[in-house]
Parts: structure tokens; sequence; C-alpha cells
């Protein structure tokens, strides 16, 4: 429950807190390799489990907390790994990553979170991208060889900047 910061297990029925199938939203992100034992992890109430702490490298609990305030704008409920999966119980945590698909797919909306990439880099290499599309729609059939070669390359370049981010170096991307 995003306005509260409360994991709230879910009961027969799908029922969570007092609401019957609540709408949610999904957070996918990467944080496994950049666990650490010493540093700040997010306060979540309601988990039985301990939160594990990211290298403040990696992210920091701010700019984690923000990201999650943000979905709010669509949902009051998040689903987010950390905060609905016990993290300490493996048997819990592996029948859990195996109702992934179910999860996304029930979800709202999921977000995406390239926390290694500067939101303007983002959007210049999207804004390339939709500007190349159609361009390149309109040269289907042209001559014009060269062009549409610079088009695919403006498009490969904005591609290669955007997969650079961890998020697709994790096992659920490949």
């Amino acid at each position: 429950h995003i306005p509260s910061m409360t994991s709230l297990e879910r009961k027969e029925g799908n029922i969570y807190g007092d609401q019957k199938e609540p709408q949610y939203a999904i957070l996918t992100y990467t944080w496994g390799r950049w666990e650490t034992k010493s540093g700040t992890a997010i306060e979540i109430k309601g988990t039985t489990w301990k939160i594990p702490a990211v290298k403040e490298e990696h992210f920091s609990v701010s700019n984690f907390r923000r990201v999650i305030y943000q979905m709010r704008q669509d949902v009051e409920y998040a689903w987010i790994d950390i905060a609905c999966i016990d993290q300490e119980n493996t048997a819990v945590k592996m029948e859990e990553i195996g109702r992934q698909v179910a999860i996304f797919n029930k979800a709202h909306r999921v977000y995406v979170w390239l926390n290694r990439m500067e939101t303007q880099n983002l959007q210049s290499c999207l804004d390339d991208i939709f500007r190349a599309g159609p361009e390149l729609r309109d040269k289907e059939g042209s001559s014009a060889r060269s062009d549409i070669h610079k088009l695919l390359h403006l498009i490969a370049e904005a591609l290669q900047k955007i997969f650079k981010d961890p998020w697709f170096s994790s096992l659920w991307s490949k």
C-alpha cells in the first residue's frame, strides 16, 4: 500500500487489507548484484523479513522511495519484490517467483526503472527512435539507401544507449 508504505499480506480471495483485488502497479528494477550488508534499506511496514539494503552508488533509499511514490499517480497499491516476497524464506521466495507471470499479467501498469540512465538521456533516445520510425516508413521503397541507413543507425545508437542500463543484463530480460 503506497500511501502507508505497508506490505499487506494476500488473504484468501485476493484480499489486501480491506480491498478485494485492488488495482496495482509493478516496479521492475535491478538490485540483487548491488545488495550490501551495511547500508540503509527502505522502510516498508508489515514485512516479517529484513528488507535488503542496496549500495548507494546503484540507487539511494530516497530515490527508491521517490519512484514508488511516483507510481501512486495511477494506483494506491504496488507490487515490489522486496516488499512482497519474503527475502529470507527461500521456499516462499521460489514459489512467488514462479507466480511472476500471473502477477505481471494482472498489473494495471508496469514500471521499469532504468536507474542508471538520466531522464533527459532516455528521453533523447526515445525522441530519436520515435522521430526516425515514421521517416523510415516514409522512405520505404525509396532508392535513397543512404537516408535509410542513417535512420537505422540513429535508431541502433539510441537502443544501444538504452540497453546499457543494468536492467537489461538481469535474468528476466535475457
